[in-house]
């Protein structure tokens, strides 16, 4: 598929006012089989980074975002950063923490410099458990206590005082 399976979708989304994520270099454990090749000079997730960019039309004046973003995994820290620096005005979205491995200080390498940048999905970190005897209190208390961690290593300060925040 290239962009102008894309097209109607971005179409769509613009007209409405809505946004639209893209796979580009996402969190399984199988995704570098294609999106880490190299293809010519670049790699096959920098080309759909550049594709994003291409489509994602100027930035909403409000919040200085564009509307198409990108998935880019949690589980891909140093694609991450690369991610980010091809498409500093869109929003990522950065599956992966918890269950698939990713590591929840190396998402910072998906941050911008731009206030709700970045998306972070969290489910089944939040909820797996390995002791299915676990009482109903206990579990309750684990997932507060996986919800706070998540929160800690994720937030931070930036110079204006913003902070990141985990989705769940």
């Amino acid at each position: 598929m290239g962009p102008d399976t894309l097209e109607p979708f971005v179409e769509c989304a613009t007209r409405f006012g809505k946004g639209l994520f893209v796979l580009c270099r996402t969190s399984n454990p199988g995704a570098g089989w294609l999106q880490d090749k190299m293809t010519g000079n670049r790699l096959v997730s920098d080309r759909v980074a550049d594709l994003i960019g291409s489509l994602a039309g100027r930035p909403d004046p409000s919040s200085r975002l564009r509307p198409i973003g990108a998935v880019g995994g949690a589980t891909a820290p140093h694609e991450g950063r690369r991610l980010r620096q091809l498409l500093p005005h869109s929003i990522i979205l950065a599956p992966g923490l918890g269950a698939q491995g990713g590591d929840p200080a190396a998402i910072h390498s998906l941050r911008g410099d731009i206030p709700g940048d970045l998306l972070i999905p969290v489910s089944r970190g939040l909820t797996r458990i390995e002791d299915r005897s676990i009482s109903a209190d206990n579990y309750r208390q684990l997932i507060i206590d996986r919800i706070a961690g998540f929160k800690t290593a994720v937030a931070y300060d930036d110079r204006g005082g913003n902070r990141a925040r985990a989705r769940g």
